[in-house]
């Protein structure tokens, strides 16, 4: 609910409360009309739709949206932390590489060839996935960069094929951390 519908909802819920101490003495008398008590109906759904999600009286129906405001926010958060971690797998890429050293084997360069294809369809699916979808997505592009660039490593060393998976990498690592891509080689 934005800032002004709750302006206006507490508008709505001044007049009420208003009305009703003018009418006070009416009220306690015993000649209150049709008007009085749709006023109190009224006034007591406004009181008590914020402990429930739905309040219904006379065919009109009052909705908190809170399940859908809890996953936007879940979502925006989920964003923000995995623009961070990948903004720290930018810096941690060059370190990464001095750590692991080579050592070629045919079953890597099979592992190598999965990985790369598997790359390329989530690479796709990122860009069509709903807006909602994409965040969780990019976490598994995420690890798969990962483990993309580990066997890569193993299998070419540092030569130029390397350089390309590293090079890709790097900018997919860009594209989710939403940053614009700076090649560092």
């Amino acid at each position: 609910m934005t800032k002004w519908h709750r302006l206006c909802l507490g508008l709505v819920g001044a007049g009420l409360v208003l009305f009703l101490a003018l009418r006070f003495s009416d009220l306690m008398n015993g000649v209150a009309s049709g008007v009085d008590l749709l006023a109190v109906a009224v006034l007591l759904a406004l009181l008590l739709a914020p402990l429930y999600s739905e309040v219904t009286l006379g065919g009109v129906t009052l909705k908190r949206e809170i399940e859908r405001q809890v996953k936007q926010e879940v979502s925006v958060a989920e964003r923000e932390a995995l623009k961070t971690r990948a903004s720290l797998d930018l810096q941690l890429m060059p370190v990464w590489e001095r750590e692991h050293s080579s050592s070629p084997s045919d079953w890597s360069v099979q592992k190598l060839k999965l990985i790369a294809d598997q790359v390329r369809d989530l690479e796709a699916q990122v860009v069509t996935a709903p807006e909602s979808d994409r965040v969780q997505y990019q976490k598994v592009l995420r690890e798969l960069y990962w483990e993309w660039l580990a066997v890569a490593r193993e299998v070419y060393a540092s030569s130029s094929p390397y350089q390309d998976v590293w090079r890709r990498v790097e900018a997919g690592f860009s594209r989710i951390a939403d940053v614009p891509h700076v090649p560092s080689r």
